[in-house]
């Protein structure tokens, strides 16, 4: 954070920013703010003009964020700043997606209307096509020495080396359990005692804790993708290749949710190597403690771990736009091999 606070006070940083991150940790929250950032006078040190003279710059936050006050602020808030554009929906037709980006190439290649950078935040870059990809490299390559450009992903291998290579890294770590209580409190009216239990199940994720705190359906979107992993867990071959198919049209419309979920597993997974090695203590999910137990009971280490690995190796590929459907196939075959009625 101290490189972007000097990038904002120096006008001197990089063009080009990738923010990455497990999901739900705040890249979307930080682009959006850091995009307002760039062009809240507040950062800028020098005084502005209006109807009624010049106007001192209020003090710049002590991070990256924005004052919220100034004019350019104000309309970034509204949406109906002329320098600020945040693309964070592409096109479900992927061969349209190369024209949002030579779009943004071509108006990236004009001066600013009114602010000291045209900012674009190119939220879940991730799901940019090769096309689209090399289409934005022209622009990283061969920058308008007004732009910034801030993209997101959940990690740097989902996208082009040689995109990476152009853009400032930025990368997001998970946040302590007692950090992430602090700012739901702080954010939200939960009754004592909630703030914990949720970020006790946010795993680092503070994003997730945030909008769980305002929105149950991410709480019962857990329940029920946790609920069909135990349930896969003792299903048969079939059983799992069906789930794989259906898992991976769903995930046709929309690849973030498949994310989620896979996110998820994951962190059951992880809990079930933490039981399975005598460190119960350290599990995220409390609720599931009777079920991990007997998982753990049938379940050696070694099999654990092949199951997280191959979760682990299922995310990258889902964020890579390899075959879905291929992947979630060959996850299903590593998942172990549980009975019924031990975990039931």
């Amino acid at each position: 954070m101290e490189a972007l606070q000097a990038d904002l006070a120096s006008g001197n940083g990089p063009h080009a920013y990738l923010i990455t991150g497990p999901p739900r940790t705040g890249k979307s929250l930080l682009a959006r703010e850091l995009a307002m950032a760039f062009n809240c006078t507040s950062w800028q040190g020098e005084a502005q003009n209006s109807l009624f003279g010049a106007l001192q710059p209020a003090a710049a936050t002590g991070w990256p964020a924005p004052c919220y006050d100034c004019a350019s602020c104000i309309k970034a808030l509204a949406g109906s700043h002329p320098d600020i554009t945040v693309l964070d929906e592409w096109t479900a037709e992927r061969s349209s997606i190369i024209d949002q980006v030579r779009a943004v190439q071509y108006a990236s290649n004009l001066l600013p209307y009114e602010g000291r950078w045209k900012v674009y935040a190119l939220l879940h870059a991730d799901q940019l096509t090769l096309p689209a990809q090399n289409a934005l490299l022209k622009t990283l390559e061969e920058p308008a020495a007004s732009v910034r450009i801030i993209l997101t992903a959940p990690a740097a291998q989902s996208l082009l080396p040689t995109v990476v290579s152009r853009c400032r890294p930025v990368p997001l770590r998970l946040v302590a359990r007692a950090d992430i209580a602090a700012a739901i409190d702080a954010e939200t009216a939960l009754e004592p005692g909630q703030s914990e239990d949720l970020a006790g199940l946010a795993a680092g994720r503070i994003g997730w804790a945030l909008e769980a705190a305002r929105e149950p359906r991410l709480l019962e979107m857990r329940r029920a993708a946790l609920a069909h992993l135990v349930e896969l867990l003792g299903a048969s071959t079939a059983a799992r290749f069906r789930a794989a198919e259906q898992l991976a049209a769903s995930a046709a419309s929309d690849p973030s949710e498949l994310t989620e979920v896979l996110a998820l597993w994951l962190s059951w997974l992880r809990d079930l190597l933490l039981v399975a090695e005598g460190c119960p203590r350290l599990m995220v999910n409390g609720d599931h403690a009777t079920t991990l137990a007997r998982a753990a009971a049938q379940c050696p280490p070694t099999e654990v771990r092949r199951a997280v690995q191959a979760v682990q190796r299922t995310i990258a590929h889902v964020a890579g736009n390899t075959n879905t459907r291929l992947a979630l196939e060959v996850l299903m075959l590593h998942l172990p091999a549980l009975s019924p009625a031990a975990i039931g």
